[in-house]
């Protein structure tokens, strides 16, 4: 969600607290928070693809599209693509 005026560069006092105070947390707890998209599958269910996209803090995070596919019953990785660390 973006909220009107982050476009331009603005952010309240009070959202720049809270940034600070949610990456502190983040710290605290071992230093990244993790996000795992659902899979998507080809027609065949032969192959699926997952996002994973994690956040450590203030410029740092990164994002990378993982594909696996299915092997005798098991799903294994294959590769990933369109990586990006910050």
């Amino acid at each position: 969600i973006v909220k009107k005026g982050w476009s331009e560069g603005r952010i309240s006092r009070q959202e720049r607290k809270q940034c600070n105070r949610r990456e502190k947390k983040i710290k605290r707890m071992g230093g990244a928070l993790y996000y795992f998209s659902a899979p998507v599958f080809d027609d065949l269910h032969q192959y699926a693809i997952i996002a994973l996209e994690y956040y450590c803090g203030n410029l740092c995070g990164g994002e990378c599209l993982y594909l696996f596919k299915k092997v005798n019953g098991n799903w294994e990785n294959i590769g990933e693509t369109k990586c990006w660390i910050s």
